[in-house]
């Protein structure tokens, strides 16, 4: 009798380290199940929000769900694209025109280009307190400093498109191209009221800071 007694006290314990593992699974991460090709396929995501003294990420969630159940198109749905536009908005809310985020391709590219030349019209960019792209400095002896692009300029259209909205990594993208092949900036200097076309031969350029 004090072994069965024994027995049982185990298995309950047992049991209800078990259950408290489960629900610790349960409480820390998102599970979730489908059927595919015939076979059940689980699936386990962290989901685990920071400390809420710091940061509260429910609300995040919240709209991640609502969008997943209620959107109508579910094919404009695009999970990497969600994420990568919700870090990009966090980033941009810092207001600070020096730290920006790439995502994983763009920033491959980024690295890529600074270790070695490209095709360009040979200026830093950036954005001002207005979100803006503006011209930091051109480089010495560059197309854009031959064409009179200036420091401060603001960047208003590339090639006829408006730059409204655009991100420096889109502003780099659609200013470079191949070497003596054209580019026109439609630019406004600091502190005048009319904007200017400057068409510009794209050259080789060497990399020493972010440029485009």
């Amino acid at each position: 009798m004090r072994t069965q007694l024994k027995l049982r006290v185990f298995q309950l314990l047992v049991i209800v380290i078990i259950s408290i593992g489960i629900g610790y699974i349960l409480g820390n991460y998102k599970i979730s199940a489908k059927w595919e090709k015939y076979k059940p396929i689980i699936g386990i995501t962290n989901q685990n929000p920071p400390d809420p003294k710091s940061l509260d990420m429910r609300v995040f969630y919240d709209v991640v769900e609502k969008l997943n159940l209620m959107y109508f198109d579910k094919s404009k749905i695009d999970a990497t694209k969600m994420v990568n536009g919700a870090i990009g908005g966090m980033v941009e809310s810092l207001g600070d025109p020096y730290t920006a985020f790439f995502p994983p391709k763009q920033n491959t590219e980024f690295k890529e280009q600074l270790s070695g030349e490209f095709s360009g019209i040979g200026a830093e960019l950036s954005q001002n307190d207005q979100s803006q792209i503006i011209v930091v400095a051109p480089l010495d002896g560059s197309p854009s400093e031959r064409a009179g692009i200036k420091s401060g300029d603001t960047i208003l259209r590339v090639d006829g498109k408006s730059t409204a909205g655009w991100t420096i990594g889109q502003a780099v993208d659609n200013i470079r191209g191949k070497k003596g092949t054209k580019v026109t900036i439609t630019a406004i200097h600091a502190k005048e009221k009319e904007a200017k076309d400057y068409t510009i031969i794209r050259d080789t350029i060497v990399v020493k800071s972010v440029t485009s």
